[in-house]
């Protein structure tokens, strides 16, 4: 492959030129948001890609660790560094904030579609997923429950634009109960998320919520309510989501 010079841009205003590891992040970033690599693959060895980028092994390491801590990369012990997926982790990711009242995974035994429609972007969905006003959004409503009980409401507002071709019945068909949904977004729209901002709030269940659930939770039941915006590579906003959860029956973990 011929010798690539690394992007070598400067932020918007700034008349200083960024360390040369950051640009070099930003290059593999492009390589990725382009699919030269896919998700679960191999990168060329260190040696291999400095030389093509045109920086020393040790600044391309710099910016190879930083990707591995972002969760974007994996390193794996004598066998090298890899673009990091989903794929192998069927159900459970890192971002998974739900768990049991004894601290489990919360194994979701149904996510039922119950409402999918076209939205303009418009307000908070503009701001949040960075759309010009009037673009195409993708607004899927699924009830979900796990083996005991109905726990809430799943709300997904996904730019049209990185999902071509979703519909209803290709949603239904195609996400495989026993994988996340971010597994389904890089497996059938090459979508990786490697990023998240959640927001917590606690409100009254009412009559909205009720009708979509099924009436199956209580009026006046407390739900916990997770504002979530999800990005891809280069911070790049691909999905808003609202959950709303039986805050009696789940609870939150994080890390601050």
């Amino acid at each position: 492959m011929p010798s690539e010079s690394i992007d070598r841009r400067n932020p918007p205003g700034s008349r200083r030129r960024i360390p040369r590891y950051m640009a070099a992040k930003r290059t593999i970033i492009g390589r990725l948001l382009a699919k030269q690599w896919k998700p679960g693959e191999r990168i060329p060895a260190e040696p291999v890609l400095a030389r093509e980028i045109g920086i020393s092994v040790g600044t391309l390491r710099r910016a190879v660790s930083e990707l591995v801590d972002e969760g974007v990369l994996v390193r794996l012990q004598g066998s090298g560094t890899y673009v990091g997926s989903f794929g192998a982790g069927r159900y459970w990711n890192r971002f998974q904030p739900f768990q049991t009242l004894d601290g489990r995974p919360l194994q979701l035994k149904e996510r039922v579609p119950v409402r999918f429609e076209e939205l303009p972007a418009q307000g908070e969905l503009s701001e949040s997923l960075q759309l010009p006003p009037g673009e195409r959004v993708l607004h899927i409503t699924r009830r979900i429950t796990n083996p005991d009980c109905s726990l809430g409401l799943d709300e997904l507002f996904l730019p049209a634009r990185y999902f071509p071709g979703l519909t209803l019945e290709f949603f239904k068909k195609n996400l495989d109960p026993h994988e996340s949904l971010y597994a389904f977004y890089e497996r059938a729209f090459g979508v990786v998320i490697t990023e998240t901002a959640n927001y917590v709030s606690c409100e009254v269940c009412g009559r909205d919520t009720l009708e979509a659930i099924g009436n199956s939770i209580a009026a006046g039941t407390p739900l916990c309510c997770c504002r979530r915006i999800s990005k891809t590579y280069g911070h790049v906003p691909v999905e808003m989501r609202r959950m709303k959860v039986d805050f009696l029956k789940v609870r939150l973990a994080f890390d601050l």
